[in-house]
């Protein structure tokens, strides 16, 4: 497994292509965010937590990174960006990260003890 740094977006964003890299501070979770939530998430218990609009997923590899022994799962309705997140993902060697191209809307919600959202609708604004 790769470990990138969680502490510093700019260290962490290198596992993404370089247009993601360039829109990812506006776009996507910051890397303290990101932990501090999953740190929230394993206090609270959570075991599978689903972030909806997950993008190129990046908070569910630093969420997956800081806490294993949650299960992250990402929906995103571009399935490019899944492929992104997939890539990184397996870049990165994280077991407990998947990520699917869905409509969050017509998928069931049961069996996820966290929900995670950030900025999910931003591109319809």
């Amino acid at each position: 497994m790769t470990v990138l740094s969680l502490d510093d977006d700019i260290a962490f964003d290198s596992v993404y292509p370089a247009e993601v890299r360039r829109v990812s501070r506006r776009f996507w979770t910051p890397v303290a965010v990101a932990r501090r939530a999953a740190q929230l998430f394993a206090r609270a218990g959570a075991r599978r937590v689903l972030d909806v609009g997950s993008g190129v997923g990046k908070f569910v590899l630093v969420a997956a990174q800081a806490e294993p022994g949650i299960e992250l799962v990402g929906i995103e309705h571009r399935r490019h960006l899944v492929d992104v997140a997939t890539r990184a993902r397996d870049a990165l060697g994280l077991a407990n990260a998947r990520f699917k191209s869905a409509d969050v809307t017509r998928m069931a919600w049961r069996g996820f003890d966290g929900l995670y959202f950030f900025n999910p609708f931003a591109e319809n604004l």
